[in-house]
């Protein structure tokens, strides 16, 4: 039995998953991997038209579904190094308390911490807030993530833009791409909202 992907029919075509390989999570209790979202969204690069008009009535009827009055919660996930970074750019976990409000910016913000932050001597604990917008037209989403320490440089962000779809279960989940301007690096990110 292969691991339920958490992008279901949203993607435009179903890649196989990878249940071998990848960083596992909890998914109410089957293993899902990180890995086999972020090989899907790189495939299916949700924003280009040809995407678009391939997508299934299944995946068109969800994406058309009204939209709640706010996703919020703890979305869970991870953010991986884009080609040719992954030796110098480590896996980072997405452990987000994030609230996705349609309606004016910002209808996206949260914050999240790293507990084994390696930035700051002595100080292995790093908070950051979230705040972005949410288009509940196309679902697409745009967070900044900025750090909350005065030792760290106020140009250092990481912007996430993706998609905002339902799995297969009903839950939200959200996948992109991010980078970090300041230190040149970049990726894929995969996220799914847990209750």
């Amino acid at each position: 039995v292969k691991p339920q992907s958490l992008l279901e029919a949203d993607l435009v075509s179903s890649t196989p998953l990878q249940a071998e390989t990848g960083t596992p999570f909890l998914n109410k209790g089957q293993i899902t991997h990180c890995d086999s979202i972020i090989e899907s969204f790189n495939n299916n690069n949700m924003s280009s038209s040809a995407a678009a008009a391939g997508a299934s009535a299944s995946s068109s009827d969800k994406a058309a579904a009204p939209a709640k009055a706010h996703y919020s919660g703890l979305w869970i996930g991870e953010a991986q190094p884009g080609p040719g970074q992954e030796t110098d750019v480590p896996v980072n976990p997405i452990k987000w308390a994030l609230s996705i409000c349609p309606g004016p910016a910002p209808s996206i913000f949260g914050a999240g911490y790293f507990d084994d932050a390696g930035d700051i001597p002595n100080s292995p604990v790093l908070f950051y807030v979230l705040k972005g917008e949410f288009n509940g037209q196309d679902r697409s989403v745009k967070i900044t993530k900025t750090y909350e320490n005065r030792n760290i440089p106020e140009d250092l962000k990481v912007e996430y833009e993706g998609k905002m779809q339902m799995g297969a279960d009903g839950q939200p989940t959200m996948t992109g791409t991010w980078k970090n301007v300041a230190e040149g690096t970049s990726g894929f990110f995969g996220c799914r909202l847990e209750e």
